[in-house]
């Protein structure tokens, strides 16, 4: 059986999501709290109510997800249930669709069973006493009355199953309203699923969830086999998947009794993902505790398995579980197997898992990760499908060269394909300090999705940004990139587009936004160890007087600006041809300087230079005396500050208890900052 499409409306977190499989190995990746594992929640929720193994097992799932009381109650009596708890908009109805696909052993299985499909179809036609009243079902099959209602589930049923074979799909929908009315949306579809999930013996299913929740107990563990387990086992799939981690020694002590090969097991984990251990058998300890022996490479004693870490024994358990608790054509459903593993186990799991159990036993797995790792791994694979899960209403599945020369721009830029799932936006500034200032003082701002990145070189970034926007315009771009520059007197001749952002501070760099006198004060009288500490006044006169000897060094260059002469050397553009092409591209520069210098009268020249230092001088002055805080260089101006004073604290520290204190005061430099955020990374 595999899920070929899924279609969830008004659903907890999520509006409308469609959701499309093409193969048995299916990734599920967005932000945190968009919505992944409730994705998995109502798969679950459709199979316990449609496909019920036991009675209670729909009411059982609805208590786990806090919309009914518990299954030994009533379920729709007054106040036993609460709409709100699941749907999105309580006043509208709720949907999960799913359309299964049943492979050649299913349908004949199904073929030669019309007899107990059409038994179950009048159990559900008659009601709740002939499903769970066996005494009651057979008195009434043995009137005329009964037989004729069996006899009509049988035709409706043979002739259902008649017309299936295994490129059709089987309708499971599911419609919940808010009124608390549960309804199918084909009856012979749910009968024919749910009697090949309920002729499993209970240590096996064709669901199975794995929850984030994988607490293992710890110590010896109460274990219970036999019948008196198969309770426990028929819950751990779908109503109570929690139990499985509560099992993790009766399930290698059912598997021994069975003469199960887990030493097997235990050896392809071992092997390939856990390195440097091995079994060393099973045991009944010296005070009678069950011991599941482990041996360390290197380490001559010996040790139990609950002493191995949490990640480690989950992963233990979710592969014994999935190869021996998953009938095979089953359907399993991860919920981030990366807890409590690290980036290097991280990177082999996926392969693991459909080397070792998804394609051995023909599974369908739908996985909900936030680990890069397997991310990747998924992207560098033909027979995974990747679903990038953006919002409550998006789901855009991911095919391999379709974001191509996206992925290549950010990759130069720092960011990995999996990086780009993981955040609605991403904002570019030009270096780490700049990274790390806005981490400290504008987060709530940028909110939790939106990633942080800082740059290199400023000419090469602009030249990703083009090749951003080529992507976008391709429809290859999905999401909101956005570049800050320092002005750095050097206005950007580049254009933002909807999804590309590029935008300038409007002072020289980000730490003119620091240079409120009152805060700079505050912040560097306690750490200042030499000359004495002046008072605010002569504080604010000594600062702008620092700043203003930024002026005759820019006056200078401005002034030669008009007259540099432009150097001879080989740039990136002039090597692209033969030698040949490089020498005449030099020879020419060459003689360009030679003639400019020729044509120079030194005295004219001198005087002339002079001039227009003393002319730009005075109009920077002018310029400054207002508003040298947003002129000049910010970077260069703290340093100055600090060296004056002797302050030897971290720069980066001093820099970010500034960034606090302009924010914990609301200040205008911080909300000039605030303001260009929202402006751009949220599109307000």
């Amino acid at each position: 059986m595999k899920i070929k499409n899924c279609l969830i409306r008004n659903f907890r977190g999520l509006k409308d999501i469609d959701l499309s499989f093409d193969n048995n190995t299916c990734l599920i990746a967005g932000p945190n709290a968009i919505g992944k594992s409730t994705v998995l929640e109502a798969i679950r929720l459709n199979r316990a109510l449609l496909l019920s193994r036991y009675p209670s097992e729909g009411q059982a799932v609805l208590h786990a997800l806090g919309a009914a009381a518990n299954p030994n109650q009533v379920m729709f009596r007054g106040g036993y249930f609460e709409f709100s708890a699941i749907a999105r908009d309580p006043l509208s109805n709720i949907q999960i669709r799913m359309e299964v696909q049943l492979d050649g052993h299913e349908l004949a299985k199904v073929n030669g069973s019309l007899h107990s499909l059409a038994l179950d179809h009048l159990r559900g036609s008659m009601g709740n006493q002939l499903q769970q009243d066996q005494s009651a079902l057979t008195q009434f099959l043995s009137s005329d009355a009964g037989r004729g209602k069996f006899a009509e589930s049988e035709a409706e049923i043979s002739s259902y199953i008649s017309t299936l074979n295994t490129s059709d799909t089987l309708p499971l929908g599911l419609e919940i309203t808010p009124d608390g009315q549960i309804r199918g949306e084909h009856a012979s579809a749910q009968i024919v699923c749910g009697f090949l999930e309920r002729s499993l013996p209970p240590q096996q299913a064709l669901f199975s969830i794995f929850s984030a929740d994988r607490a293992l107990p710890a110590g010896e563990a109460a274990i219970q086999l036999g019948a008196g387990d198969s309770d426990s086992q028929i819950k751990s799939h779908i109503a109570e998947p929690q139990v499985k981690f509560h099992r993790l020694k009766t399930s290698i002590a059912n598997s021994t009794l069975l003469h199960e090969n887990i030493d097997e097991d235990f050896k392809i984990i071992f092997d390939e993902i856990l390195p440097g251990k091995q079994l060393n058998g099973v045991e009944i300890g010296a005070i009678g505790n069950f011991r599941v022996s482990i041996l360390e490479h290197g380490v001559d004693r010996p040790f139990d398995i609950d002493s191995l870490s949490s990640g480690e024994k989950g992963l233990i358990l979710t592969f014994m579980l999935i190869r021996r608790a998953v009938a095979e054509g089953g359907i399993v459903l991860i919920d981030e197997p990366e807890l409590h593993l690290n980036p290097g186990v991280c990177r082999k799991l996926l392969h693991f898992l459909i080397d070792h159990c998804i394609e051995p036993h023909k599974l369908q797995a739908i996985i909900c990760t936030h680990s890069a790792e397997i991310l990747n791994s998924a992207y560098e694979r033909d027979d995974c499908d990747i679903h990038h899960l953006k919002d409550s209403e998006n789901a855009t599945p991911i095919y391999r060269g379709d974001f191509d020369e996206m992925f290549r721009a950010l990759g130069r830029l720092g960011v990995s394909p999996a990086e780009s799932f993981f955040y609605e936006s991403r904002l570019f500034v030009e270096g780490p300090h700049d990274e790390e200032l806005l981490e400290e003082g504008f987060r709530t701002t940028l909110g939790d999705r939106c990633q942080i990145s800082s740059l290199g070189g400023r000419k090469a970034v602009e030249a990703e940004i083009r090749n951003l926007q080529a992507a976008e315009a391709e429809g290859r771009l999905d999401r909101l990139h956005c570049f800050i520059f320092d002005q750095d007197r050097d206005v950007t001749n580049l254009d933002s587009t909807p999804l590309v952002k590029v935008l300038q501070w409007d002072r020289y760099c980000f730490e003119n936004y620091l240079l409120n006198v009152q805060a700079l004060y505050d912040v560097l009288r306690p750490s200042a160890t030499g000359t004495s500490f002046p008072d605010r006044g002569m504080f604010l006169q000594k600062v702008k007087e620092l700043a203003f000897e930024q002026i005759k060094p820019l006056a200078a260059r401005q002034a030669y600006e008009p007259d540099r002469l432009r150097g001879p050397g080989l740039t990136n553009e002039d090597i692209g041809g033969s030698f040949e092409d490089m020498r005449d591209i030099l020879f020419g520069k060459l003689q360009s300087l030679k003639d400019s210098l020729s044509d120079l009268d030194l005295d004219t020249w001198r005087n002339s230079f002079l001039t227009s230092c003393e002319s730009i001088n005075a109009e920077l002055v002018a310029a400054w005396d207002v508003n040298w805080a947003a002129k000049c260089n910010g970077k260069e101006l703290i340093e100055k500050i600090c060296r004056e004073y002797s302050i030897n604290r971290d720069r980066r520290e001093i820099k970010k208890e500034l960034v606090r204190l302009i924010r914990d005061q609301n200040s205008p430099e911080w909300r000039t900052v605030e303001g260009l955020l929202r402006e751009s990374v949220n599109n307000q």
